[in-house]
């Protein structure tokens, strides 16, 4: 598998610096499918939303805390839940969705639309 990934990548950039030489540049397309773990991740998507807008920025928000309760097992807003919360995957999956939240409000407020308009989460949920 090595040798071939090795092969694909010297084919690259073959094609890549023949056209520093003036020739045409051919292109290189890698298409591939992303797998979720349901046990341990949650994709929530995004992509009809404006994140340069306020409310959009609180649907996306919520989204994401829905996502959490589903993945970590319980709804920690519910008073009666609260002693029985499994805090440790809720709070492993906000740290993993952060940096994409901060990362798309940014791109977001600079007008910049999103590439995959889709944040992962991922925590383990105790069993």
């Amino acid at each position: 598998m090595c040798k071939h990934l090795m092969v694909a990548c010297l084919m690259a950039l073959a094609a890549t610096s023949s056209s520093a030489a003036g020739q045409p540049v051919r292109q290189l397309v890698v298409e591939g499918k992303r797998v979720v773990d349901r046990q341990t991740q949650r994709e929530v998507r995004y992509s009809d939303l404006d994140l340069a807008n306020s409310v959009d920025r609180g649907r996306l928000l919520r989204r994401i805390s829905r996502a959490v309760d589903d993945l970590c097992g319980n709804d920690a807003n519910s008073v009666e839940v609260l002693e029985h919360t499994n805090w440790p995957c809720r709070d492993g999956a906000w740290q993993s969705a952060r940096p994409q939240i901060d990362a798309a409000f940014a791109r977001g407020a600079y007008g910049q639309a999103a590439v995959t308009a889709t944040i992962e989460i991922s925590a383990v949920p105790q069993q």
